[in-house]
């Protein structure tokens, strides 16, 4: 049996342990310094993790509560089922009788130690109300004496319970893009600075910490929980500080010294390093140069060793963020010309295309005209008509608008497509305004549509000019493109 003030060092150690998976797990623990920490970690893993409330108990004897039967009463809320269980007690799946609703109830040991952590974290919570934190719902005792009461005095935390997997696995499992986790993480982040706007810091990061709920839009938001290690910033932080998860704690955190708001952008970091990576939270820093160079500087920054060179707080690392997902230049880069001026093309991709493609119908038509007239004077004018109806279009669309072609470039385009059929011509016109069509469909996104296009001016190159002419093979080529997309 191991003392609970051993436990407080193996606990933070096999949480994060718990956290991991296959190999990733091994190389943790055979990282770890402390050989007795080690120890302990091994032989509680060698239990196997499934059935973890039970190993709990069999490690740590009666100072952790045997684990609560179904339809054990706790005040108002009726146990159903255990949730998970680790070094900061048992989560279980409880109905609220009253209101007949799901609620979550977590119980911790009944030392004075634990005690001390549920009152903070009861504190923490009543300060907050976001939707990306895992609301409070009420505390209280339960025990023997109580109807259908637990064996043992019972001090339990409802809140709400929140059915999605953590952070990392919710966007492993639904294969989530670059910019759908970036935007996870600064939702995660914009939740912690309204902790921190309410004077609390949580302190411990990381993914199991942050579990995920669908929103009424369909995506997955971040749910910010478990403050039980969290620190008031008007009360006193000693024993919080004995508390952190090795490869999500900053430094000053493994120091022991006092938290900031900057050991949360931190936390942020680290966990956005494993998100956004995939590689453990060890490997977290050698494998952000896999990441986008702004993206990149942005979580070195966050993950600085000393608190003054990160940011100054969550809210701080969140714009940052947002300016990522925005092609706008970050904070964590200095602006120079081009780098400010790359952003502004990526940000304003299509009114550019859109903009461009004016230009290239201009010159699509002159090429026409003069290719026309070696034939006839009446090819001629129906290339100038149809080179003058694609500028005219592309040019009415006003692509730099906040109306312009981000919001109504697909409708633009069916209408060109719509006259463009109208007015039949040769071949040799029809493919450049078929590809003028795809270029354009496939700069909105449109990739099947592009792809037809393409398809149709390719054959008509290859009528017009023969299968091995070079303009057939250039389409060909962008065809490729686009059905890679």
């Amino acid at each position: 049996m191991i003392d609970l003030d051993r436990w407080t060092d193996v606990a933070p150690v096999l949480d994060a342990a718990l956290d991991l998976d296959g190999a990733a797990r091994d190389a943790f623990v055979a990282a770890i310094a402390d050989t007795e920490v080690r120890a302990e970690v091994q032989r509680f893993l060698a239990h196997g993790d499934s059935s973890a409330t039970e190993t709990l108990s069999s490690l740590f004897g009666p100072a952790r509560p045997a684990p609560l039967a179904p339809g054990t009463r706790l005040g108002a809320y009726r146990i159903e089922a255990t949730i998970g269980a680790g070094g900061g007690g048992t989560v279980y799946r409880a109905l609220d009788v009253a209101a007949d609703k799901a609620v979550a109830i977590k119980v911790l040991a009944a030392s004075d130690r634990d005690a001390a952590r549920v009152d903070r974290e009861i504190r923490a919570l009543s300060r907050l109300d976001n939707p990306g934190v895992v609301r409070y719902l009420a505390a209280g005792t339960a025990g023997p004496a109580d109807d259908d009461g637990p064996a043992a005095p019972t001090r339990f935390l409802a809140m709400e319970l929140v059915h999605g997997a953590n952070v990392v696995e919710a966007a492993d499992r639904d294969g989530l893009l670059h910019d759908d986790r970036v935007r996870l993480l600064a939702e995660t982040a914009h939740a912690v600075q309204a902790a921190l706007d309410r004077a609390v810091l949580h302190r411990d990061l990381k993914p199991s910490n942050v579990l995920t709920a669908r929103g009424e839009d369909g995506r997955l938001h971040p749910k910010v929980l478990d403050f039980g290690i969290g620190v008031l910033l008007d009360e006193d932080a000693d024993e919080a500080a004995l508390r952190f998860t090795p490869g999500f704690a900053a430094p000053e955190q493994r120091r022991g010294d006092p938290a900031t708001a900057a050991t949360d952008v931190y936390g942020l970091g680290a966990l956005g390093a494993v998100l956004l990576t995939g590689a453990p939270p060890q490997d977290g820093l050698a494998a952000l140069g896999a990441l986008p160079r702004d993206l990149g500087a942005i979580l070195r920054r966050a993950l600085a060793d000393d608190p003054a060179d990160r940011y100054e707080n969550a809210g701080a690392l969140r714009r940052d963020l947002v300016r990522v997902l925005e092609r706008r230049p970050v904070e964590a880069l200095p602006r120079t010309a081009w780098y400010a001026g790359r952003l502004f093309a990526r940000r304003h991709a299509l009114a550019l295309s859109v903009a461009a493609l004016v230009l290239l119908a201009a010159a699509a038509a002159v090429v026409q005209i003069v290719q026309a007239r070696r034939a006839t004077q009446h090819e001629a004018s129906r290339a100038g008509e149809i080179a003058a109806l694609l500028a005219g279009a592309f040019d009415a669309a006003d692509p730099f608008s906040d109306e312009g072609a981000e919001a109504n470039i697909r409708d633009l385009l069916a209408r060109i497509e719509r006259d463009v059929a109208d007015r039949p011509v040769s071949a040799g016109v029809a493919w450049e305004v078929e590809m003028l069509l795809g270029t354009s469909y496939w700069g909105a996104g449109a990739y099947s549509d592009a792809a037809e296009h393409q398809q149709d001016a390719l054959q008509l190159a290859r009528a017009a000019y023969g299968p091995n002419d070079r303009r057939a093979g250039e389409v060909l080529r962008r065809l490729g493109e686009t059905r890679r997309s």
